[in-house]
């Protein structure tokens, strides 16, 4: 077990938990880490993986806040309660982790990275998990979030469908692709109704994360008041963008450059403004704070993010066919 430790002169106040130090569990670390009073334990089989998340904690930790953080290789059983847990596994350990965790430990918050699971049973016994421990489950699709995204929905007209075009050249279409549904839904105040793969590649290629896959071409995603979804990722490095339309007004969202150009439908010139979308490390300290102090968040529900996930994970275990089809997995994370 190594640990690394800020002043702890004073009481802690908070119970923390990451499960999974990978890229993202170490990110959620770096946003725990500007959290006061945080007693917080990472957990991960890797001893590689809990060396880099101690290091991104050192790079960051301010010992005025006096925090205290500790990683391990297994979940310790002296602590029998957390206040938030962070699972940030991979999709297809997940469930078993949560199911670990819940049987262990009394655990007050729960945020579930996404995808959630590979698996469409997986989700109903999720749910039964959650309801029979009575615990609060947010899932981590940020978009909604986001300053830039709250505004740019102040600027929609109430009511209306929204038509919206993501693309790029091989950008993750299939684990990305519960962002961009939950954006939409967010967006519009709409709810997903179904999913269309016809437009995708034949089959699917190799992810980078051994054991999963992913999908070229495009898939269109309807909602239940109107609102369309094209999600296209094609061969080679094209510029990642995003459009949208609802009416005449007009909206291009460039992530990368962090910019929105839009014209609305009473203007002929169209303008630019800056569109920030921070890292994790720099936006879930704030989503903490709401679920520690208030038990709420704007992340999305499990019940709603659980509705969104399991069209895609039904639509692209049919694309693959066989015994993915028959048994309703589709292996992205």
């Amino acid at each position: 077990m190594m640990a690394s430790h800020s002043d702890t002169s004073e009481r802690q106040t908070y119970s923390l938990c990451i499960i999974g130090a990978g890229a993202l569990g170490s990110r959620h670390l770096q946003a725990m880490a500007k959290l006061h009073f945080a007693n917080i334990c990472v957990v991960d089989p890797s001893p590689a993986a809990l060396a880099t998340a101690e290091q991104r904690w050192v790079e960051v930790v301010d010992p005025s806040q006096n925090s205290f953080a500790t990683f391990t290789a297994d979940l310790p059983t002296h602590i029998s309660c957390y206040d938030l847990v962070v699972i940030a596994t991979s999709a297809m350990p997940r469930l078993k982790v949560m199911q670990d965790l819940l049987e262990k430990c009394t655990v007050k918050a729960l945020i579930l990275e996404k995808v959630l699971f590979t698996q469409l049973s997986e989700y109903s016994t999720a749910t039964a998990l959650l309801t029979q421990y009575a615990v609060p489950a947010w899932v981590n699709c940020t978009r909604r979030t986001f300053r830039s995204y709250k505004e740019l929905k102040a600027m929609l007209p109430v009511g209306m469908p929204l038509h919206v075009r993501v693309a790029g050249g091989e950008w993750g279409l299939g684990c990305n692709a519960i962002h961009f549904i939950d954006l939409v839904s967010y967006l519009s105040d709409d709810q997903i109704m179904s999913v269309d793969t016809k437009g995708l590649d034949p089959g699917s290629i190799p992810s980078k994360r051994q054991g999963y896959v992913e999908f070229g071409g495009s898939v269109d995603v309807y909602f239940k008041n109107g609102s369309q979804l094209e999600l296209v990722s094609s061969k080679g490095k094209h510029r990642h963008l995003i459009e949208l339309r609802v009416g005449e007004h007009q909206f291009l969202i460039d992530e990368v450059k962090k910019q929105l150009l839009y014209c609305l439908a009473d203007d002929t010139v169209w303008r630019t403004v800056a569109f920030h979308l921070p890292p994790t490390s720099g936006s879930m300290t704030a989503v903490y704070q709401s679920i520690l102090q208030h038990r709420h968040c704007d992340l999305p529900d499990f019940h709603q993010s659980s509705q969104q996930h399991k069209q895609i994970i039904a639509a692209l275990s049919k694309h693959l066919g066989g015994d993915f089809a028959s048994n309703g997995i589709c292996p992205i994370t």
